[in-house]
């Protein structure tokens, strides 16, 4: 066989899996003139620079393949998909690099497959500065399994101070936070993307992986990014019409972790949560329409509603 050049090789390779998403090593080998060895060589280079190639054994054949829709170095998208990656991309918080998107997608694609309003027809909530700088490191630290070194204003006292963090789950929001182990405090905590001053990868410190159950618990607890020490069941009644709005306006994500009650009056609402300040918060602000049943929320509804009555004039 023939000499051919690493560049000749590598661009017919290319060639052949753009043609056909799965050859045999054999018939790849017949059709770029090469030998077998010289081929594997060739392929598991590629394989290590990160080429999606899959290798199969299928006796007595050997098969390589690539997924379908494969191109080197992009995704490539069918014509009907575009619309879709278009209507998701609108649902997002407006930035520069989401509207930079938008307009490269719209630039591209075949005119039919494209809305004929893309910008005008949906409104999205605009991301601010802080978040549109620090979100995608915080998003890609956790996609990558790395620790960031951040430095970050607390909410409680205002104060700013250097945090090593482990980002273990991130809720784009808006508002945009992340629960991540903490390393100075030993413990998972929420942080708000909003509330970051200065961040940067830190590969001194080795990333702390969380067991996925104990992120979920953590989670299931929490309410609006606030956590506290220990869960208890916490129980209010809403009396009618006003529940009927309660039951589409619970606050914090994932509804599906309150149970909903049917009563005479209205509807019990409970949920296993550390958070009971932000939902007795809830509950106060539905005036005499709720009733907190359980001791915990209850005894924090007449804090609250006492401290209102009797704060500063």
């Amino acid at each position: 066989m023939g000499q051919r050049s690493a560049t000749e090789t590598v661009a017919g390779i290319f060639q052949c899996f753009l043609a056909q998403p799965a050859w045999t090593q054999a018939a790849l080998a017949e059709s770029l003139g090469l030998s077998v060895k010289a081929l594997r060589a060739r392929l598991e280079e590629l394989e290590a620079e990160g080429v999606p190639l899959e290798r199969v054994e299928a006796p007595p054949h050997v098969v390589w393949r690539v997924s379908a829709g494969w191109f080197p170095g992009s995704v490539q998208l069918k014509a009907a998909e575009v619309g879709e990656l278009l209507r998701q991309l609108l649902q997002a918080p407006e930035t520069d690099a989401r509207n930079a998107l938008i307009d490269r997608i719209v630039s591209a694609a075949p005119r039919k497959a494209v809305p004929v309003a893309v910008r005008e027809a949906v409104d999205a909530p605009p991301r601010s500065s802080v978040e549109a700088a620090w979100l995608p490191l915080v998003m890609q630290a956790a996609m990558d399994r790395r620790c960031l070194l951040i430095r970050y204003e607390s909410a409680s006292s205002g104060s700013l101070s250097w945090r090593n963090v482990s980002p273990q789950r991130v809720e784009t929001g808006p508002p945009a936070r992340f629960l991540a182990w903490c390393h100075e405090a030993n413990d998972l905590r929420w942080f708000r993307v909003d509330r970051m001053v200065r961040g940067n990868v830190d590969s001194k410190t080795a990333f702390v992986e969380v067991d996925p159950a104990e992120v979920e618990r953590c989670r299931a607890e929490s309410l609006d990014g606030f956590r506290q020490t220990g869960a208890v069941s916490c129980v209010f009644v809403v009396r009618n019409p006003e529940a009927r709005w309660v039951r589409r306006n619970l606050p914090g994500q994932g509804r599906e972790r309150y149970v909903l009650d049917d009563v005479p009056e209205g509807v019990r609402v409970t949920l296993h949560t550390s958070a009971i300040v932000p939902l007795a918060r809830y509950v106060v602000g539905l005036g005499d329409a709720a009733r907190a049943e359980s001791a915990e929320l209850a005894a924090e509804v007449e804090r609250l509603a006492r401290g209102a009555l009797h704060g500063a004039p």
